[in-house]
């Protein structure tokens, strides 16, 4: 029988530094499992063979092997291809309004229930073979978090990662490398970063509604005062943990699945207000994202000055 299990979702949109609050709370406590972008492991883990967060090729990484073998009798054993079919019929943000519906059709309804039971195996595979009681998921993605919402053996605690627009759109545009792939990671248009920041953070909010604990962190809050904002994470999910003294982590190996390239730093870390787009953003580019989400700036207390 699958046993409950305590998930703190990490929402929000890309670039808010959601890799580096997973790692770094998962290394708060011997009972959190920091487990990256669990969302992307079907086709990143399973069917790409990515690095796992320890360094490995996800099949070749002892952890997941074992997992596996618990959740579905080896890494092989999953039509990997009909399970990402699977999961674009249920987990895509327009899907949304049928996940929070009370009658979202039978066929809707047969498909969530099918890919719920593999997210089900797969985290039940996690708690077991790490001896965790948590699971740190950072995967952002909204309608990952509805999913999540409405599995009865689940109990929801969503940490809401924002970070100021601006911020997030010069990350979206600077070239990136990612050694998880071997490539270099998407760059956004100030128009695409504009509009999906709005979205995303409306819909994140919505969860509100639906978990045990939900609580706003904004990123410059937490890398600036983390003691403070991450016991507030601590008290909303209702658990105990040590915190980092002056913003220092220890950061081990771990086995995140997918996420920022943050996730395969070691050792010693000094977290530090990642502010760059200040001086770099060209002043038309501030200009432009301030007038995209300007609302949304105000709601959630951002400074509302182009030129800031």
């Amino acid at each position: 029988m699958s046993q409950r299990k305590k998930i703190v979702f990490i929402g929000g949109y890309g670039r808010s530094g959601s890799t580096l609050l997973d790692r770094v709370l998962g290394h708060c406590s011997e009972s959190f499992f920091s487990g990256g972008e669990i969302r992307h492991i079907w086709r990143e883990g399973y069917g790409e063979n990515r690095l796992c967060g320890c360094g490995r090729p996800f099949r070749e990484c002892e952890f997941w092997t074992s997992v596996s073998r618990r959740a579905f009798g080896g890494v092989d054993e999953l039509n990997v291809n009909r399970l990402l079919e699977l999961k674009d019929r249920v987990d895509r943000w327009w899907r949304i309004p049928k996940l929070a519906s009370a009658s979202p059709g039978i066929r809707f309804a047969s498909d969530l229930a099918g890919y719920q039971d593999h997210l089900r195996r797969l985290y039940d595979g996690i708690m077991e073979e790490s001896g965790c009681e948590v699971i740190i998921d950072s995967t952002k993605d909204p309608s990952h978090g509805y999913v999540l919402s409405t599995m009865a053996d689940v109990e929801l605690h969503v940490v809401h990662l924002v970070r100021d627009s601006r911020a997030v759109a010069h990350s979206w545009l600077r070239q990136k490398y990612n050694p998880g792939s071997g490539t270099d990671m998407n760059r956004y248009s100030l128009l695409k970063t504009g509009l999906e920041w709005d979205a995303i953070n409306t819909l994140v909010g919505g969860l509100k509604r639906r978990a045990t604990g939900y609580a706003v962190v904004h990123y410059e809050d937490l890398v600036a005062d983390p003691s403070t904002h991450l016991a507030r994470v601590l008290d909303v999910i209702g658990e105990r943990a040590t915190l980092p003294l002056d913003g220092r982590v220890d950061l081990e190996e771990d086995h995140t699945v997918a996420g920022n390239p943050i996730r395969f730093k070691r050792g010693e870390t000094q977290l530090r207000l990642d502010d760059e787009w200040r001086e770099a953003m060209r002043p038309a580019s501030k200009l432009a994202m301030t007038s995209l989400t300007l609302p949304a700036l105000a709601r959630y207390g951002f400074k509302t000055s182009w030129a800031s």
